[in-house]
């Protein structure tokens, strides 16, 4: 797994993200909005769902 960026630079025009901070906004093109944050990773509580059921399905002609 690769390892997640330490800070990431958020546009104060459109909440845009990038990984390096750049002269212009890559969403918005709106010169020096980016902002260095502190990266955040989403925690994901114990025993949450995590999109997989364990079932499979085959579909069948009709």
């Amino acid at each position: 797994m690769a390892k997640q960026p330490a800070t990431i630079f958020v546009c104060q025009n459109c909440g845009g993200q990038s990984r390096k901070w750049l002269g212009q906004c890559p969403d918005c093109h709106e010169w020096n909005s980016l902002v260095e944050e502190r990266f955040r990773p989403a925690v994901q509580a114990a025993g949450a769902a995590t999109g997989f059921s364990g079932r499979s399905y085959v579909s069948k002609p009709v």
